[in-house]
Formats: C-alpha cells, sequence, structure tokens
C-alpha cells in the first residue's frame, strides 16, 4: 500500500472468524507512519514500514505501507 505522506489510510480486515476481535496493531517503524487501535495510518516520513495485525485467535497478517 502507498500513502503520501502527510496524509492518512485505513487498513480494512476482510476477513475475520466470528466472535474474533483485533487485540492490536503495529508498526514496525513508527518515525515512518504509526497505526492506531483502529488500523488508521498516518504517514509520517518518506520510507518504508510493516503494519501488523494481531487477532485474538492468533492469527496474524501485515500490510507493507510506502510513504512517498
Amino acid at each position: 500500500m502507498k500513502v503520501k505522506r502527510g496524509r492518512t489510510a485505513t487498513l480494512k480486515i476482510v476477513r475475520k472468524c466470528e466472535g474474533d476481535r483485533v487485540l492490536f496493531f503495529k508498526s514496525s517503524n513508527r518515525r515512518i507512519a504509526t497505526v492506531n487501535h483502529n488500523g488508521k495510518i498516518t504517514a509520517r516520513k518518506r520510507g518504508t514500514t510493516t503494519i501488523t495485525l494481531k487477532m485474538k485467535s492468533g492469527c496474524t497478517a501485515t500490510c507493507r505501507i510506502k510513504v512517498y
């Protein structure tokens, strides 16, 4: 996913088990982009980071973010 510096984007979860819920979102490099508990990404500085999502069921997913 590409996001322009200073802009925001929101990650949408398209599949999850009934009753499952998001435990957290985490950015591997908060200087590049941050992510809140709702999956809203704020692009801060040019570069690349990975956003990780963890579900209560133990499932995880990642999304690579390129800030330009």
